[in-house]
């Protein structure tokens, strides 16, 4: 039938197996990340529309983000409720968002929602990556200065919410994510599609679960 099973790795060294195809889209011939969303669209953590586009410049909504970095890590559902107020278990991503509150990835705002149709931000996209750094024990030797040595290279760094000045040094550091070409991070910009699919790819680079 043309499918083949790849093998990926997952926290605690066990592995699953997903079925792999041949995939493409319509609209990232000209996409910088084309190689990377065809990598990941492959192994099934990515999915396009079904009119057989991607949408890579398009944003990315935090339900969208946390489900990508859920089904990336090998995060099995759990559709228990996970108490925030804006969300209940029959939510399309309620299974996936679970697990990642489990592991301290996410926590959600300080009035108890979650906002999940809101778009994400660079620099919330970042903290929840850096959590997942944490969470795998991926941090190395980075050191808090080496993560504010990190910080400063970009221009807009007093930009960076307080919160996120060390998460955007350390995945820095780690080479999970990269600024623009014109030295700045735009922290509170919308991440879109293939951002987010090259951190993804980045973070399981980084971690081992992936090979390409």
């Amino acid at each position: 039938d043309g499918k083949k099973v790849a093998v990926l790795k997952r926290n605690g060294n066990s592995t699953y197996a997903v079925l792999e195809n041949s995939v493409s889209f319509t609209d990232i011939d000209a996409s910088w990340a084309k190689a990377d969303i065809e990598l990941l669209a492959n192994k099934l953590l990515v999915n396009g529309y079904n009119d057989g586009s991607f949408n890579p410049a398009g944003n990315i909504t935090r339900a969208e983000f946390v489900t990508l970095l859920a089904r990336g890590l090998g995060f099995e559902q759990n559709a228990a409720d996970a108490s925030f107020s804006d969300v209940t278990a029959d939510d399309w991503y309620a299974g996936y968002l679970q697990p990642i509150v489990d592991a301290g990835i996410v926590n959600g705002f300080e009035d108890g929602t979650f906002r999940a149709n809101n778009n994400i931000t660079r620099q919330d996209a970042v903290v929840m990556l850096t959590r997942a750094v944490e969470f795998l024990n991926l941090r190395g030797d980075v050191t808090a200065e080496q993560a504010d040595s990190a910080l400063a290279n970009f221009s807009d760094n007093g930009q960076i919410a307080s919160y996120a000045q060390e998460a955007v040094g350390v995945t820095t550091s780690l080479d999970i994510i990269h600024g623009n070409t014109d030295g700045t991070f735009n922290p509170t910009g919308t991440a879109n599609r293939a951002e987010a699919v090259k951190m993804l790819e980045n973070l399981l680079l980084k971690a081992n679960f992936l090979s390409i």
